[in-house]
């Protein structure tokens, strides 16, 4: 038995199951039944097993180049790599689809196992709506949509392969990026499918919310983590000297990440206030189909990006989904609009929800804004046939003020109690960050930033940071009061405490970060370029570069020629090999820039022409970047707040009374 023949037989029969699984998960909620309920549990594991045996038989496939299916062929060649041979799984399209298709069917095993117990009617109804997708996902690969297991006539099957994309193939990062996004995206369905029970069952609590929290988190948190594993992907590989393009299927990623921290925030305002609760339902199924919007844009090929794959049948199918989607969520919401109504109003425009609201009012604005720099282009094309740009100026113009003013926000909303401050609590709460704030805008106007968005980012960052560390200060004093404990003991008592809390501000200091490398390295990075042969040198920022020498590389896979730079200056001494690489099935030529990275700048080098023979030259283009690298850091501190926000509650312990001392405390 074939490869081909394991793979296509799973994913039918995973299909076949699904469908059951839909009318199981169904009848058990219409009908409380509790024998349809462990049908659908039992229905849901044999689904994710049979999924999972369809994606490692592609694997195999692609480890034992079986050539003999269309997908291996296109996508894997004799001389690639066994790691890029097995990541090849979602080099394209139909082999992403399948990864796409076996996280969800672990979200169905997930709610099917564990949401089932503790909310059992409504996770029931959230599993017949996750049993619906994961059919539709499954009816996409196993027909000509996205059928990777499709074969080539026997007499056609070629003897070699063309190899993955080269840029595919050219740094590890490849590895991490795409199914951070594809774990992002795909959880964003348990939230969504609760959300859909909940209005289905005209369920007003928000029991739900508690349930689906975690879920919420890890979905923001991965694709994050995702977005920014992505920049950093677009600066190691692309040979560019930049990690953000305001690139379509870039926008596609961001759009449902904005929508879900405007979720994560508000949702905080309902479970205190019981405010908002329209909000966060429309905000829920906003990122859902958010995430199905960049999935239509980046697999169907009607944007041209270095992310997206080329035009196929899944397009139609795609934006048919996603319009049922829109259809769906937001024909229960009205038809529920009127048993959603909030219990109070928004306190003071100094308070804490109010905060919350204009921090929401801003997410999705950002959101707006990025949607119609992305589809304006596709819908004046329809329309009138002019085929129209729109930059990284419209976007930087419109984002950054913003963020700016998020930034802000962030800072400010904590440190507010809910309904409203007054004159002391302000004084009190802000005296030190607004200090701060002057001391971060006289730091940056002497590093040497010039304009008004990289002062005000320098001074917000440290109102923020003041304001979190504020915050441990006076968890850490009031511990170690309490408790009489340690240092250490009482600054990690607050995380067993109170994870969601404390975890948040983690991740207040990693956006900080990540908007500091941000400002710093956009107004700072000094470029220079020149002409080089053997023993030339030449002098950027600070930095000496002497280029040695030009030398080619053979390797099974490819050609590399590499220039052999050696910097020196500023307390660094590197050897970089900046090169131009040649695939053998691929007449695009992949520069692989030499960089070396650092907590204060990184060196990017690029080989950006050379000439071998005679007099041996090359042009090298030299980026010192300021502060890079803490974008990356940033990333990870901002996945790490995520894990510190989830963990669980501690227990409360039971004290037990006795009986006269609680017949006393009746009795009052």
């Amino acid at each position: 038995m074939s490869w081909a023949d394991v793979g296509a037989g799973a994913l039918r029969a995973a299909f076949a199951v699904s469908l059951w699984g839909v009318g199981a998960a169904a009848y058990a909620a219409w009908k409380r039944d509790a024998r349809a309920l462990r049908s659908a549990r039992a229905v849901a594991i044999a689904a994710f097993a049979l999924v999972l045996l369809a994606d490692l038989a592609m694997v195999g496939a692609l480890l034992t180049h079986d050539f003999s299916l269309v997908y291996v062929a296109e996508n894997n060649a004799r001389e690639t790599p066994l790691f890029y041979s097995a990541i090849a799984l979602w080099a394209a399209l139909a082999g992403s689809i399948l990864l796409w298709t076996l996280i969800l069917a672990g979200a169905v095993v997930y709610v099917a196992l564990r949401g089932t117990r503790s909310l059992p009617r409504l996770a029931t109804v959230a599993l017949a709506v996750l049993f619906a997708m994961l059919s539709f996902f499954l009816l996409l690969v196993t027909t000509a949509a996205a059928d990777p297991f499709t074969r080539i006539a026997a007499d056609q099957v070629p003897a070699d392969g063309n190899g993955p994309n080269p840029l595919l193939q050219n740094h590890p990062l490849m590895a991490l990026h795409p199914p951070l996004l594809y774990l992002g995206y795909v959880l964003t369905s348990i939230p969504f499918a609760y959300a859909i029970a909940a209005l289905v069952l005209g369920e007003t609590s928000d029991r739900w919310l508690t349930e689906t929290r975690k879920a919420a988190l890890a979905s923001w948190a991965l694709l994050g983590v995702g977005i920014v594993a992505g920049a950093w992907w677009s600066y190691a590989v692309l040979g560019w000297g930049g990690y953000w393009a305001w690139d379509p299927v870039e926008n596609a990623a961001i759009m449902p990440w904005l929508t879900a921290t405007a979720y994560l925030h508000s949702v905080m305002v309902e479970e205190k206030r019981r405010l908002l609760r329209t909000w966060n339902i429309a905000l829920v199924i906003a990122t859902f189909a958010l995430t199905i919007l960049g999935t239509f844009l980046t697999r169907s090929g009607v944007v041209n990006s270095v992310h997206s794959f080329t035009q196929s049948a899944i397009g139609p199918l795609l934006l048919g989904y996603f319009v049922a989607i829109l259809v769906l969520g937001v024909g229960l919401l009205l038809y529920r609009l009127n048993d959603l109504t909030d219990r109070g109003s928004i306190g003071a425009p100094l308070s804490r929800e109010a905060i919350f609201l204009f921090q929401n009012v801003l997410f999705i604005a950002a959101m707006l804004t990025v949607l119609l720099g992305t589809l304006y282009p596709l819908i004046a094309e329809a329309v009138s046939g002019a085929q129209l740009s729109i930059g990284a100026p419209y976007f930087d113009r419109v984002e950054v003020p913003i963020g700016l003013a998020l930034l802000f926000l962030m800072g400010l909303g904590p440190q507010l109690p809910w309904h409203g401050a007054s004159r002391a609590t302000l004084e009190r709460q802000f005296t030190a960050p607004v200090i701060a704030a002057a001391g971060g805008a006289i730091v940056a106007v002497l590093a040497g930033m010039t304009g008004v968005a990289p002062v005000l980012t320098y001074a917000l960052a440290a109102f923020v940071t003041a304001t979190v560390v504020q915050e441990f200060t006076r968890g850490v004093r009031a511990r170690r009061t309490l408790h009489l404990e340690p240092l250490m003991a009482a600054f990690l008592a607050l995380f067993r405490r109170n994870g969601r809390r404390y975890g948040g501000y983690v991740v207040h200091l990693g956006i900080v970060m990540v908007v500091v490398a941000i400002a710093t390295s956009q107004s700072r990075t000094t470029e220079l370029e020149r002409t080089l042969g053997p023993g030339d040198a030449m002098d950027v920022a600070g930095y000496h570069v002497v280029m040695t020498g030009l030398r080619d590389i053979a390797e099974p896979q490819r050609a590399t020629t590499v220039a052999d730079l050696v910097i020196t200056g500023n307390g660094a001494s590197e050897h970089l090999h900046p090169g131009l690489v040649q695939y053998p099935n691929s007449a695009q030529v992949i520069g692989s820039p030499g960089i070396a990275a650092g907590s204060r700048d990184d060196i990017y080098t690029i080989l950006a022409a050379y000439d071998g023979t005679g007099n041996a030259w090359a042009t090298i283009r030299v980026r010192v970047i300021p502060l890079v690298s803490w974008l990356w850091a940033g990333g990870a501190v901002v996945g790490f707040g995520a894990l510190l926000a989830a963990l669980p509650p501690p227990k409360r312990r039971t004290i037990l009374v006795p009986a006269p001392v609680a017949d006393a405390v009746g009795a009052e």
